[in-house]
């Protein structure tokens, strides 16, 4: 029984699971981030956006609002991409924070505004030293003139 237990917990986050999310929401999040996943992300902004407008206090409305914004950069709807990644920042506690500072960078790179990414991406070193995205960030940083 614990070597199940082992096994599904992983699989659990990996779904989206979030502890104090209702096992509803949690099989609604799980069919738009399919969605997303097969390349449907209109039909995913579509979805997510009825999941927001339902509950946006649920453990994983943040997440919701973060593939909102992660459909629009896929589509290459930067200046819509960039807004959503800035709703994701409003959630309280949100465990998107870092991802959604990197796509905000990421967006004012694509729109053309290093100045405005260097500026962002210098935030997110600060507020994670220890980012998955510093790598990135340093070449980026060092390759970018600051003004």
């Amino acid at each position: 029984m614990k070597r199940l237990i082992f096994l599904v917990i992983p699989l659990l986050f990996a779904a989206g699971f979030a502890f104090g999310a209702s096992p509803v929401y949690t099989a609604r999040y799980n069919e738009g981030y399919s969605l997303f996943s097969k390349g449907r992300f209109t039909q995913s902004i579509r979805h997510f956006r009825l999941m927001l407008a339902d509950d946006r206090t649920n453990d994983l409305s943040d997440n919701c609002q973060y593939w909102i914004g992660e459909a629009y950069f896929n589509l290459k709807q930067y200046e819509q991409a960039l807004l959503e990644f800035d709703r994701v920042l409003t959630f309280p506690g949100t465990n998107k924070r870092e991802d959604a500072l990197y796509k905000i960078g990421d967006c004012h790179e694509k729109l053309g505004n290093p100045v405005k990414a260097r500026e962002i991406y210098l935030r997110l070193l600060a507020d994670y030293p220890s980012s998955r995205h510093a790598s990135y960030i340093l070449k980026y940083l060092q390759t970018t003139p600051e003004r």
